[in-house]
């Protein structure tokens, strides 16, 4: 039986946008709740954006979430150390000097992770991690549902995916043509690129 990986289109901040993911055939959409990203958008805006996609989508996935805020109509929630009240993704940073071991460690009790480039400040770096690491990672953590991410785009999803055999793929930056700002293009051909790899 042939598993078809999730898409996760992250970073959205436009109505149009979301509707574009959902209609491509994105499983999950992320939104910025960290008021100092250029990515960020209030609750109001949040909330019309999933209120719209509902017909599309399986669930909204929320990326950083850091305490305060009105997260009606979100069911998900992403973060480096989420809430437990709701079902959420753990962010995993990848350093240079990560291992499996130490990455299992990291993922605690989650049941959904999500790999990503270590970075100063919360959220990515738009540059991709190890791919070996992360397949050996998924092989050595099979009751998680791994999410990859780091710099991947609709050029190169493909081939991360027959690599890593992640649960999931995660893009930002690399299907926008301004922070932000999503080209429709770039998030068709992410969704097929996975979803077909």
């Amino acid at each position: 039986m042939v598993s078809v990986v999730r898409v996760k289109v992250c970073g959205i901040t436009r109505l149009e946008d979301a509707v574009i993911a959902a209609e491509a055939g994105a499983d999950m959409l992320g939104f910025v709740k960290e008021p100092s990203s250029p990515r960020f958008v209030d609750d109001s805006e949040l909330v019309k954006a999933c209120f719209a996609v509902a017909p599309y989508l399986p669930f909204c996935a929320v990326y950083g979430w850091y305490g305060g805020g009105d997260l009606s109509g979100i069911s998900h929630v992403q973060s480096y150390d989420p809430p437990e009240l709701h079902f959420w993704i753990k962010t995993l940073p990848v350093h240079p000097n990560s291992t499996v071991e130490s990455l299992i460690l990291q993922a605690g009790a989650s049941p959904v992770v999500l790999l990503d480039k270590a970075s100063p400040h919360h959220g990515g770096t738009g540059e991709p991690i190890d791919w070996g690491l992360a397949a050996e990672f998924v092989q050595a953590a099979p009751h998680l549902k791994v999410v990859l991410a780091g710099g991947l785009s609709p050029d190169n999803v493909a081939e991360a995916v027959r690599k890593v055999r992640p649960y999931g793929v995660d893009a930002s930056s690399k299907l926008e043509v301004a922070p932000g700002i999503k080209s429709a293009e770039k998030v068709r051909g992410f969704v097929d690129s996975a979803k077909s790899a």
